[in-house]
């Protein structure tokens, strides 16, 4: 599978997404591994935080730093979202429902709450992706 990957992300045309948990230590992840191998510039690099309702208490201002570009630096930067749970899927959260419970996260976490404007992945998705329910 490795070799497959390398495969598409070595392409110059392709624009590799690094997606990360919050709640995981960036520095140990084999996707931001993988990608600094091919594009160590981080021309070609998005990083993309999930699950930031997961991140310890205490270890908040480390995920901003990552989300800020502070700590690995990548030149089209990082996004940081909370998608559905397996819960939200179950009860048949919908799609613009998910969303405005996201950003209603964002908006109340006391730290996250600055990272409001990293958020443009979820509404370009709501622009280009019908409402799957």
């Amino acid at each position: 599978i490795k070799r497959l990957i390398k495969t598409y992300i070595q392409k110059q045309e392709t624009i590799n997404l690094v997606v990360v948990p919050s709640n995981v230590d960036i520095a140990t992840t084999e996707a931001l591994s993988m990608a600094q191998e091919v594009d160590p510039e981080g021309d070609r690099t998005i990083g993309i935080m999930t699950k930031p309702d997961l991140v310890d208490r205490g270890t908040e201002d480390k995920v901003i730093d990552v989300v800020r570009n502070l700590v690995y630096h990548l030149k089209k930067g990082y996004m940081i979202v909370k998608c559905r749970g397996q819960q939200d899927i179950q009860e048949k959260l919908s799609l613009t429902e998910a969303l405005e419970k996201e950003q209603a996260f964002f908006k109340e976490h006391p730290h996250f709450r600055y990272l409001c404007h990293t958020m443009p992945c979820s509404e370009l998705l709501v622009k280009n992706t019908p409402d799957m329910s």
